[in-house]
């Protein structure tokens, strides 16, 4: 078997190289913080598609409970009235379901003869949305979830 012979002086220099310790911790550093980013950026992803769940099954049960028979009174304009207040009243008292969430506002409710659909509007509240939110420049908050509910009945 052949062994591989290297000049003393390359030797020399990778053992010189491979024992120096300068500039290490910039690497180390430069590694942690780019871990830490992305696992905060994974975590902030996950909070927000639990936040858009939240608030699309409270947009699919206000729906629900507005084209529900019980308690729709049979004229078609006091119906309207009475689904409207149905799905305002649903969504206010869940607000404290939706955890990393601020809903804004009340629900833009269409209502049709035969048809009802709900959009909820929210801000996310994460750490990286509120990096890139302060980068914005304007000063209003814009909805950064939307989600929407719709319903038919006979």
């Amino acid at each position: 078997m052949a062994h591989l012979v290297f000049p003393k002086r390359l030797t020399d220099r990778l053992a010189a190289y491979w024992s120096d310790m300068g500039g290490n911790m910039v690497v180390v550093t430069g590694i942690a913080t780019l871990a830490i980013a992305t696992a905060s950026f994974a975590i902030d992803y996950g909070r927000k598609g639990s936040a858009e769940t939240s608030l699309q099954k409270i947009a699919d049960s206000a729906v629900a409970a507005a084209v529900s028979p019980a308690g729709i009174p049979a004229d078609p304009k006091a119906a309207a009235e009475r689904r409207r207040e149905i799905i305002e009243n649903y969504v206010r008292n869940s607000r404290n379901d939706v955890t990393d969430a601020t809903l804004l506002g009340s629900p833009d409710i269409d209502l049709a003869s035969n048809s009802i659909s709900v959009t909820l509007l929210a801000n996310f509240e994460g750490t990286w949305a509120s990096i890139f939110n302060s980068f914005s420049s304007s000063k209003r908050k814009d909805p950064n979830l939307a989600v929407r509910a719709e319903a038919q009945w006979q």
